[in-house]
């Protein structure tokens, strides 16, 4: 079904059900190891968070809904840094929890994203996610009188506390998001550092695969569970495997590590190496990459 991507000449649908489930899967990690020769390493972060990107009207937001509805969750509308990372109303006594720890274990879903730089609201609400998509674990200062909180530890290892006002929180989440920009139609270096994190689909459906939505013929997405278990240690002949791989394509060096990091959580997943999508991982990276910005 559908064209991801002309550039890559990429027409099997299934290739896109693959990666949305390895994302799903990924949600739910605890801890990916790696072993080198000079012994075993932690890779920074365990999940793997999807852009897709496309013109408007052709069900990128039914997909995304699709895709909740086997996760449970519903998109995300009026993204504020004070949503993502949490609250605390000190006229009401409330307590907002973070939606990072709401989704934890889970995804977080945004439909059609955009970004505007000369909005400080946007600004801030993407600096927070740059930060939380690559460095999850963080605190924050609580204002007003709110009761300590003992740590919560998840089955994925994610866990929050609040003591003395100081909240601690170390979500795992992915971020799956739609949007009708083209990533290189921005110049801002945060949206550059936004889609490097992520994997981007250019989602390109034909005529053919819009009327079999719309006569109910075709399925947007299909769910497949590659859950096997939430902590792996990639050997070193995979860990070769994956690198040589990569340093085989003429990958920017600002790209270097978070391609191969991507390769390594689809391995942890799938526990087994799937050069398709490793291709894909490379050459969107590839293809979306812009030096500098503002």
């Amino acid at each position: 079904m559908g064209n991801l991507d002309t550039t890559y000449g990429l027409t099997d649908f299934s290739l896109f059900n693959r990666i949305v489930n390895c994302v799903l899967c990924s949600s739910q990690f605890h801890k990916i190891e790696y072993e080198n020769e000079v012994g075993i390493q932690i890779l920074p972060r365990s999940q793997l968070h999807l852009i897709i990107f496309g013109e408007f009207g052709i069900s990128k937001s039914a997909i995304l809904n699709e895709i909740c509805r086997e996760r449970s969750v519903t998109p995300t509308i009026q993204l504020t840094k004070a949503v993502i990372v949490g609250s605390f109303d000190k006229n009401t006594s409330s307590f907002t929890p973070p939606l990072v720890w709401q989704r934890n274990g889970n995804i977080i879903a945004i439909d059609e994203f955009s970004y505007d730089p000369d909005s400080k609201g946007q600004k801030g609400v993407l600096d927070t996610l740059l930060s939380l998509m690559e460095n999850m674990p963080y605190s924050k200062t609580l204002l007003g009188r709110i009761p300590n909180m003992k740590k919560k530890i998840a089955k994925n290892g994610g866990s929050i506390s609040i003591k003395d006002s100081l909240m601690t929180c170390d979500p795992r989440f992915s971020l799956i998001a739609t949007t009708m920009n083209h990533p290189l139609n921005y110049s801002s270096y945060r949206m550059h550092a936004f889609f490097s994190r992520a994997i981007v689909l250019h989602y390109k459906p034909t005529m053919e695969d819009l009327k079999g939505i719309l006569n109910k013929k075709r399925k947007l997405y299909s769910y497949e569970n590659f859950f096997k278990v939430n902590e792996i240690l990639i050997q070193k002949k995979d860990f070769d495997f994956i690198q040589n791989f990569v340093e085989k394509r003429e990958i920017p060096i600002s790209l270097y590590l978070r391609t191969i990091g991507d390769c390594m959580r689809f391995f942890a997943v799938l526990q087994e190496h799937d050069e398709d999508i490793y291709n894909f991982v490379v050459s969107s990276k590839i293809a979306y990459h812009i030096e500098g910005g503002k």
